[in-house]
């Protein structure tokens, strides 16, 4: 009778009673790795979550590079953006994958994730297995043209343009934006290359952005306003840095001034900038046809100032064929791009063409039919000619040195 009135232990309780000891142990585990000020809440929710950050902490202690997303960029629509412009990348492993295009600015924000992100870099060949990710997203937004006013802040700006945020102490949002209207008149065209081996704030600026085009940065103008120029202006005794908020190779970019100095708060001023390269590039003269000679009477030269897109198409006035011909038309005062550039066809498809091979000082020449059409210096197909061909016979390739003429190299 004693036995029956006794409680036993069942297998079910048992198993609880274990559940239960692994909860609180998990919750321990999560309070220890959290550094936030908030208390933990005792529930299964709260013990759900300790399984991924113990799986975070073992991946930092095996990771050798490091991504940190930033919070936001700002990317010009339709430009391209690389992990590079949207992270801050630590160790070798993390900046072997620096290059690799993650897509495009769009004209309205987005947000990308660290989940995303790691897949689009497999995607690209990349190998992300050592890399930790700290963040888990960033978002992306639409690059503001310099001196544009956002639409919030329209009408609002009653701070003097010449004061600086190292006399203001002003925080990062209310230094104001240079008003459009000034956008054409107060624009300062500045050559990188003629602040170099300073500290000051512009020099900082220059430097970055010359880093990034390398070699291109010889004839690299930034486009800044002079109201910019006067917040950003060096003050004794305050040191500066510079941050990127933008894709650095974009028509236009955004980076932000920190001003800090001793017993002040850190002073942020946004620095918007318009990137251009002043080159000499063809223009037609008037209104260019398809198939027109592209001489000096139909084009001309002139230094202009360009986009980094339209300086990466714009055909080198100096390296011109002489017997170029416009492969489309283009309108009147516009620059002339390498695609609008071809030479005339010496060739056509089924002629019949005297294909030369030297060898040493021995020199054949046979006839053969051209499969395509083609110009000078271009490499085509030819088959043998003659009325008894080999069905089987071969294609090769030649190129074209005149009309009629070919060589084989």
């Amino acid at each position: 009778m004693n036995d029956r009135r006794t409680p036993r232990c069942t297998p079910f309780r048992d198993r609880a009673l274990h559940t239960l000891s692994a909860a609180a142990m998990a919750l321990a585990v999560a309070g220890s790795a959290t550094q936030s000020a908030s208390a933990v809440v005792a529930t299964p929710v709260a013990a759900r979550d300790a399984a991924p950050s113990v799986a975070a902490t073992t991946a930092a202690a095996t990771a050798t590079g490091i991504v940190r997303l930033l919070p936001s960029v700002r990317i010009a629509p339709g430009c391209a953006f690389t992990l590079a412009d949207i992270a801050d990348l630590d160790g070798p492993e993390a900046e072997s994958l620096a290059d690799i295009v993650l897509g495009r600015g769009e004209t309205g924000a987005f947000e990308l994730s660290a989940e995303r992100i790691r897949q689009q870099l497999v995607v690209a060949g990349g190998n992300p297995a050592k890399i930790e990710f700290i963040g888990t997203r960033t978002v992306v937004r639409p690059l503001r043209a310099a001196g544009e006013v956002p639409a919030a802040a329209a009408g609002a700006n009653t701070t003097p343009a010449n004061t600086t945020p190292a006399n203001t102490g002003a925080a990062a949002g209310d230094i104001p934006a240079t008003p459009v209207a000034q956008q054409a008149d107060g624009m300062r065209v500045i050559d990188p290359a003629g602040h170099a081996g300073t500290s000051t704030p512009l020099a900082i600026i220059c430097e970055i952005v010359r880093n990034a085009y390398g070699e291109d940065a010889c004839d690299l103008r930034l486009h800044i306003a002079e109201a910019t120029l006067a917040q950003i202006a060096p003050v004794p005794g305050v040191r500066y840095e510079v941050a990127k908020k933008s894709s650095l190779r974009g028509p236009r970019l955004e980076l932000e001034v920190v001003a800090r100095a001793a017993g002040r708060e850190p002073q942020r001023t946004r620095v918007r900038i318009d990137v251009r390269f002043e080159r000499e590039v063809l223009v037609s003269r008037g209104e260019a046809r398809r198939g027109g000679r592209a001489d000096g009477d139909a084009a001309t030269v002139e230094r202009r100032m360009l986009t980094p897109d339209e300086a990466r198409t714009a055909a080198d006035p100096h390296a011109v064929a002489a017997d170029a011909t416009f492969a489309r038309a283009v309108p009147r005062g516009g620059v002339v791009e390498r695609d609008d550039l071809t030479r005339p066809e010496q060739v056509k498809r089924r002629d019949i063409v005297k294909v030369r091979r030297e060898v040493g000082v021995i020199a054949i020449e046979i006839e053969a039919i051209a499969l395509e059409d083609g110009a000078v210096g271009d490499v085509i197909a030819f088959e043998h000619h003659g009325r008894r061909r080999a069905r089987d016979a071969k294609a090769f390739t030649a190129e074209i040195t005149g009309p009629g003429e070919a060589v084989i190299r």
